[in-house]
């Protein structure tokens, strides 16, 4: 079957991207090292001096990779609650644990083997008194490294930009993870997924300026995710959880990310430390 390079579906709610259907090699994966107080990230692999450890790896984080520098591996592992830095005494012993599966995933399988990879994602507001604040949550599993717990930068909040927003950081998540699986992403939220849709057969043409078919509120953070889909060259469906049978079979998985989101609120907002 032939797949078109740039072909785009619309499948009930689902946002389908079709994209390259062969794998690429993963970019290369930058070392941090302090050099002055400052972090710089090298590439070369020739002509340069061995390093020995320790070597902390964040194996997922806001920026996934290997440090030198202890306290700032840490700090790439905010709003990730159950990730911390391993550390490694040897650069390649390193790069085998940050390639290395993750673990306690949720999946769907056939009789033959796993067919996609499953995260649920939630937005959710919490008024203040200066205004309302949003957290958000991303599960992908129990336990697993990729679960997020964080705050929608900005004092007032609406729940169409949580939901999108949501969205948008378990994308995030996903282009972090360096792999090439299908991916299904579970919104709490009905008409997201659904708008995400329509939203996606009229991007980067005229109509995407007629407020009829892309809302206005929240079209920032929707045009982000547009964005952010152009660059997959995997499967990612984006539907209503209740698309997938009664709410009661998902329950221990919608429980934890609305926890993830309240936890969110109050988590402090993530600054990429000068000099990265």
């Amino acid at each position: 079957m032939y797949i078109s390079r740039y072909t785009s579906l619309l499948l009930q709610y689902n946002c389908h991207l079709l994209m390259y259907p062969y794998p690429i090699p993963p970019p290369p994966v930058p070392t941090y090292y302090a050099d002055d107080n400052r972090i710089v990230r090298r590439y070369e692999t020739n002509g340069r001096p061995e390093l020995t450890g320790p070597f902390f790896v964040v194996k997922m984080g806001h920026r996934p990779g290997i440090y030198r520098a202890r306290h700032i591996a840490r700090r790439m592992t905010e709003n990730f609650p159950d990730t911390t830095p391993t550390s490694w005494d040897t650069e390649e012993e390193a790069l085998a644990w940050l390639y290395s599966p993750y673990m306690h995933e949720l999946v769907l399988r056939n009789e033959y083997s796993i067919i996609k990879r499953v995260v649920y994602c939630h937005g959710v507001l919490q008024g203040v008194q200066s205004g309302t604040m949003g957290g958000l949550g991303c599960y992908f599993g129990q336990s697993n490294e990729c679960n997020f717990s964080g705050p929608l930068v900005g004092t007032t909040q609406t729940k169409t930009r949580v939901a999108y927003a949501a969205v948008l950081q378990a994308l995030k998540i996903i282009s972090y993870r360096r792999e090439h699986y299908l991916w299904q992403i579970r919104s709490t939220s009905a008409g997201i997924p659904k708008t995400i849709a329509q939203a996606r057969q009229v991007w980067r043409t005229s109509q995407w300026h007629n407020s009829k078919i892309v809302p206005e509120e929240g079209k920032d953070v929707l045009e982000a995710i547009m964005t952010l889909l152009d660059r997959f060259i995997i499967t990612v469906e984006i539907n209503c959880l209740l698309d997938f049978g009664p709410v009661e079979r998902q329950a221990s998985s919608i429980h934890a990310v609305e926890k993830l989101a309240m936890d969110g609120v109050y988590e402090p907002v993530f600054y990429m430390p000068e000099g990265n």
